[in-house]
């Protein structure tokens, strides 16, 4: 039996004292080498996923799901993600998000037609947190080491917000293969304009209708869209659009923020399942403001005087992370959130409680 078991929860003597019945032989060790011993047992035990976690969380968090993420979600996936090895043409774990650390991961059809790639440090395999029956799977194209992370891991990291985390994820790699966006915006930059999106919740059997979009992006389910009448310029084509198929619909990315269109989307039975599909919707002023009106500078290669001309018209509205409503924020506001991001005892907050507190200085 095992007495004096304070000493691993804190550096201190046992609270009560232990008296030998007769002749007795035991072993002890001082709380500093039992905190040595379990620290090297521990990571000899996890060294890969360490070594995958510290190099992924390196350089202001390579991988846009952990963007942000506070020290008690960051030690979970230390004590909890588990370090996977695929080789060449092997199918990764369908019950497990997975996030590529080494190579590349092609998604597939269920005949096999290669539909997407995804590269180090992005984010796939979501499809079973939102109860998306899909026949497509993920396989990798070489020599692939990923972290793999359980529902439950992800529960306990992101409570509630879970959809909301995976949607903004998905939402920030197809924003980042956006040329004119990629060419232009850092990690950062994308992150702020993945937030400031309108998401659209398309119902089973159902359709909406949104007006005046300049560009949109199906991170969930499938739908088909169409154009219908209205003031400004109608759909540049009717359409299918689903996450990993076709997921993005816009006029020429330079010309996006000229030409709005109106749209109405159905929903689209996807792998026999009947979940919501959910659209992330852009209008002009949204774009302008979180681009802070750099794509259509008169310095940028590719970039008309008109579009700037039209810019100059268009009222700028700044995001809010943490608020879904269209209120004008005071740029000051703004400027307060980026000093704070500064302050190395604020750095761990996430970005939601880190926008906050500019309305309290």
């Amino acid at each position: 039996e095992v007495f004096g078991e304070t000493a691993i929860l804190a550096p201190e003597p046992r609270t009560t004292t232990v008296q030998a019945r007769g002749a007795a032989v035991a072993y002890g060790m001082t709380c500093e080498e039992l905190h040595k011993v379990l620290w090297r047992q521990y990571t000899e035990v996890r060294k890969d996923v360490i070594a995958a976690l510290n190099d992924v969380m390196e350089g202001g968090r390579k991988c846009s799901l952990l963007r942000g993420i506070t020290p008690h979600q960051s030690q979970c996936l230390y004590d909890r993600a588990i370090a996977q090895t695929y080789e060449p043409g092997k199918k990764l774990n369908d019950s497990m998000v997975h996030i590529v650390c080494r190579g590349s991961v092609a998604a597939c059809s269920a005949d096999g037609v290669e539909l997407k790639h995804f590269e180090q440090y992005e984010v796939v395999g979501s499809a079973h947190i939102f109860d998306e029956e899909s026949s497509e799977y993920f396989v990798a194209q070489e020599r692939v080491q990923t972290l793999a992370l359980t529902r439950g891991l992800l529960q306990d990291m992101f409570g509630d917000e879970l959809h909301e985390v995976l949607l903004l994820c998905r939402l920030q790699v197809t924003l980042s293969r956006v040329k004119n966006f990629a060419d232009k915006l850092d990690s950062e930059a994308i992150d702020k304009l993945a937030r400031s999106a309108n998401i659209l919740e398309v119902p089973v059997d159902g359709s909406v209708e949104s007006s005046a979009i300049c560009l949109a992006i199906c991170l969930c389910g499938e739908v088909d869209a169409a154009p219908f009448d209205g003031d400004q310029a109608i759909l540049p084509q009717a359409c299918s659009l689903s996450h990993l198929r076709n997921n993005t619909l816009a006029t020429d990315v330079e010309n996006m923020l000229m030409e709005p269109w109106s749209a109405r989307f159905w929903w689209k039975p996807c792998g026999g399942h009947k979940s919501v599909a959910r659209i992330a919707v852009y209008q002009p002023q949204d774009l302008q403001g979180n681009l802070k009106l750099r794509s259509l500078s008169n310095t940028d290669a590719g970039i008309n005087s008109q579009a700037s001309d039209y810019a100059s018209r268009v009222k700028v509205v700044l995001s809010s992370a943490a608020s879904s409503t269209d209120e004008v924020k005071d740029p000051t506001i703004q400027h307060k959130a980026e000093a704070l991001r500064n302050v190395v005892v604020l750095q761990s907050l996430s970005m939601t409680h880190l926008e906050r507190l500019p309305a309290l200085l």
